[in-house]
């Protein structure tokens, strides 16, 4: 991946193994002179969740020769969930400055649930449904610890299946929980499952799952 520019031509030398939200990820990026003289690069900034700095044997900045190759590494340090855009601009003394290398990234909360939310069929008002299985996945390099979970209002949840939830969760784990439903009136009853834990970023704990059912 890669562009060509009047005097630099940038492209993406290897990514590290993908990290997840509030994780860093970097990627290493050649910076090339395609010119026929030298030229300076006199700064490197990033926007958005981003940062970047001269890296590796070779560093961006200061003098760069004709042909020559440099390095900078891109960081990306996601603070909400989703594809997230950004630049890089690299100040040089060509007069094609500063030059911008776009970046995007996806970041993914610590914990997922799937299916993302659930929703019950139709149930007798005081009857309990058949139970439904949510997967909890840690996205993250870390373990999760003091790993809780509770159901609000008409709804109850509990480990359940091969690998139920219990306290812990190792990295990129996964772990089953089971989710019923027992409404108390009529029409549509929504609640959601809590989850909290630790050991990871915390600013995302507790993570919630939206449940919806109806009683009849």
């Amino acid at each position: 991946m890669g562009f060509s520019l009047p005097a630099l031509c940038i492209s993406r030398l290897s990514p590290s193994q993908l990290g997840l939200l509030a994780s860093l990820l970097q990627l290493a990026v050649a910076v090339k002179n395609s010119s026929a003289s030298s030229l300076s690069i006199s700064g490197i900034k990033a926007i958005g969740n981003y940062t970047a700095a001269g890296s590796g044997t070779t560093p961006c900045g200061g003098s760069l020769g004709a042909g020559a190759t440099c390095t900078m590494a891109v960081t990306f340090n996601p603070t909400i969930n989703g594809t997230i855009k950004g630049a890089v601009a690299i100040a040089n003394s060509t007069a094609v400055s500063p030059q911008i290398y776009n970046v995007s990234g996806a970041a993914v909360l610590p914990l997922t649930f799937s299916p993302a939310r659930l929703t019950f069929a139709s149930q007798a008002v005081g009857s309990t449904s058949a139970a439904k299985t949510v997967t909890l996945t840690n996205n993250a390099s870390a373990a999760m610890s003091s790993i809780s979970f509770v159901a609000s209002g008409d709804y109850a949840a509990f480990a359940t299946g091969a690998t139920p939830c219990g306290a812990s969760l190792p990295a990129h784990g996964k772990c089953t929980i089971g989710v019923t439903f027992t409404p108390s009136a009529t029409g549509t009853i929504k609640g959601n499952v809590t989850v909290t834990y630790s050991g990871v970023t915390q600013s995302f704990s507790p993570q919630e799952m939206n449940l919806t059912g109806t009683g009849k």
